[in-house]
C-alpha cells in the first residue's frame, strides 16, 4: 500500500474502519476520497491495525505515506482468493 486510500482499502470496509476510528462513516469516506487521514488517527491505525492483520503500521509509516516515500505495507493474513470459474462450456 503507497497511499491512504490504500490502506483504507486494505482494513476491510469502510464501515470496519469507521469502527475502529471511532469516526463516522461520512467522515472516514472523505478521508478516502481526499487520500488524506489527520494525524489525530494516526495513533489508533497504529493500534487497530495488528487486529485487522497489517503489518507494519507505524506512526512512521504513516508519515512516509503522506510524504508518498511509503514502501508497501505487509498483510499478515492472505486476502481471500476469487472463486475460480467450474462451469464447463457446453
Amino acid at each position: 500500500m503507497r497511499t491512504y486510500a490504500d490502506l483504507i482499502d486494505e482494513w476491510g470496509t469502510l464501515k470496519q474502519f469507521s469502527e475502529d476510528m471511532q469516526a463516522s462513516y461520512p467522515a472516514v469516506a472523505n478521508w478516502k476520497h481526499r487520500n488524506s487521514i489527520p494525524a489525530y488517527a494516526f495513533p489508533r491505525i497504529v493500534l487497530m491495525a495488528p487486529r485487522r492483520g497489517l503489518e507494519g503500521i507505524t506512526l512512521e509509516f504513516l508519515h512516509s505515506l503522506q510524504r508518498g516515500d511509503a514502501q508497501p505495507a505487509k498483510r499478515d493474513r492472505p486476502k481471500k482468493k476469487a472463486r475460480a470459474d467450474t462451469r464447463t462450456a457446453a
